[in-house]
């Protein structure tokens, strides 16, 4: 199957997703058989994005997820967070993985350095994504 089929099959898919939602249909491992499928073959004909009949651009992206690593707990992960004036403002009650993900981000893009001690704690995974804009 093409590229552009299998975008045309994922457009496809995410316009019954929406549709079924009051439904509760879950298409969700039909959802992760075709994104896979769509990285494979855009890696393998070296495309970064591709536009659908439908007129959705499909394209690659990178999904940056940090946590704590295993055994570490979340009291010591916030207890060296609050170490370091770069990371204490996000020690708060509502302070989860996502949160983490952004602050490694902007420390990495600003250039400042992540605190040995703190990133001997964490775990960063990055993960290849497909993303949708219409």
């Amino acid at each position: 199957m093409s590229l552009g089929e299998t975008a045309q099959r994922y457009e496809n898919l995410l316009r019954e997703k929406k549709l079924n939602a009051a439904s509760k249909t879950d298409l969700s491992e039909e959802q992760k058989l075709l994104e896979k499928e769509m990285l494979e073959e855009m890696g393998l004909s070296g495309m970064q994005n591709v536009k659908t009949e439908g007129g959705t651009n499909f394209y690659r992206y990178k999904q940056t997820i940090v946590c704590a690593k295993k055994g570490i707990s979340t009291a010591q992960l916030c207890h060296e967070l609050a170490q370091h004036e770069d990371t204490r403002r996000i020690v708060t009650p509502g302070f989860n993985a996502n949160t983490l993900s952004s602050l490694w981000k902007e420390m990495l893009k600003s250039g400042k350095p992540v605190p040995p001690e703190l990133a001997e704690m964490l775990q960063v995974i990055e993960i290849d994504r497909v993303g949708a804009r219409k």
